[in-house]
């Protein structure tokens, strides 16, 4: 997050969403606790994880137990952050629509 505006943007989204309610994020505490449920079998077109290497919020393991099920899947591990796919938005969009 060396953007600043990005920053305040997601810290005034982040705080807006406390606000409101936190069970989402419990949820989500509940979740990284536990192996996934999750299966991602059913997916037969390609699919493209983006996953940061050192996401303390996302264990890696959650994003290489997620690429190994499609037949079809990449995984890219990164080392910009918990929203590291904002960073390579501009790449996949290109990768997804066929464009270098």
């Amino acid at each position: 997050m060396s953007d600043p505006a990005y920053a305040a943007a997601m810290a005034t989204s982040l705080g807006e969403s406390a606000r409101q309610d936190l069970r989402g994020y419990q949820q989500d505490l509940a979740a990284l606790a536990a192996p996934w449920p999750l299966t991602l079998d059913p997916v037969h077109q390609p699919v493209i994880l983006v996953h940061e290497r050192t996401n303390r919020i996302v264990p890696l393991r959650h994003g290489q137990a997620l690429a190994a099920a499609p037949p079809d899947a990449a995984l890219q591990i990164t080392d910009v952050g918990h929203l590291s796919v904002i960073a390579h938005l501009a790449a996949l969009a290109g990768t997804l629509l066929g464009s270098p």
